[in-house]
């Protein structure tokens, strides 16, 4: 939600505005809790049926879709009004509603990066793909330093790859992987810290033809130190010994198979240690008394001190 008032903005109008962000806010709340809730139920066969549950969901954001409409017949040209509302509507898949306000703030701001950049999601989604690709474009040249125009970029080009061809003038798929890969790659850079930006980058390289092994192995431990949980952490494991595998590195990938204890990634740890020649399959026991590491990953950089 964007609750900071623009340059040189009314206050009275931006306190009106924060006003309806704030019931935005907490109505996503509580249809979230509503929908959680009633998940649980389920599971112990309780729970509420569609029909009440969309006429619960209503119940709580019929009355936020007024105070937008108010606010905006009041105050039509408030561009960040417009895209708020957008973003609202799309939340419950309201799209066709949804994209008047988007060209709204198109028409009202045709500068505004935010504003180019939600419009091109809605086209990135809905189609003509070209049209996202040139609000993108016209975003990363008026803010190059937002990861998140690079990103969204590249996520539609990979989307979107016959059309992206044709936009970007190139005759093979690669061209757009490699393409895509370098989006990635200045975004990342550009927010360094991002763990979901880094595994799209690492995905990528599955992509690339030669594949990549060191330049992928290298993504996949960036994104393994910016890893939240072990959950995440094991779930990258699961990667690099794919890719170890994949280059015959068998060591490397039994090593980081070894480290792998949760119970979702048994089975799929099973199959790739079933991968392994037989002479790789024993696990080593050792007698020194040095407290194993928390991850057996031998590809690991340092750790890092946070």
């Amino acid at each position: 939600l964007m609750l900071a008032s623009a340059p040189g903005a009314d206050p009275t109008t931006e306190s009106a505005y924060r006003k309806v962000l704030l019931a935005d806010e907490y109505a996503l709340e509580q249809v979230d809790q509503l929908i959680s809730s009633n998940e649980a139920f389920k599971r112990q066969g309780a729970g509420l049926n569609d029909a009440m549950i969309n006429t619960k969901v209503r119940s709580l954001t019929d009355p936020v879709r007024e105070k937008y409409d108010a606010f905006l017949k009041q105050h039509p040209k408030h561009v960040k009004g417009h895209l708020a509302y957008a973003s609202f509507l799309g939340q419950f898949g309201l799209t066709d509603t949804a994209k008047p306000h988007l060209e709204e703030a198109l028409r009202l701001a045709p500068n505004d990066p935010v504003a180019l950049n939600n419009a091109a999601n809605y086209y990135g989604a809905n189609g003509p793909a070209r049209k996202a690709f040139e609000l993108l474009e016209k975003a990363i040249s008026l803010k190059p330093n937002e990861a998140t125009y690079r990103r969204n970029f590249a996520s539609v080009l990979l989307t979107h790859r016959q059309a992206a061809r044709a936009y970007l003038g190139v005759s093979t798929e690669q061209e757009i992987f490699a393409r895509v890969s370098l989006h990635y790659r200045q975004a990342l850079k550009l927010a360094p810290e991002d763990f979901l930006l880094a595994t799209d980058f690492a995905q990528i390289h599955y992509q690339l033809r030669p594949f990549p092994y060191t330049n992928a192995v290298n993504a996949w431990e960036g994104a393994f130190n910016l890893a939240p949980s072990r959950l995440e952490k094991e779930g990258i494991m699961i990667h690099l010994a794919r890719i170890h595998i994949q280059a015959k590195e068998y060591s490397e990938a039994r090593r980081n198979l070894n480290g792998i204890s949760r119970p979702e990634f048994q089975e799929t740890k099973s199959k790739l240690l079933s991968n392994l020649p037989m002479a790789m399959k024993k696990i080593e026991f050792s007698t020194s008394t040095k407290p194993a590491p928390k991850f057996n990953l031998s590809t690991q950089p340092p750790p890092r001190n946070r």
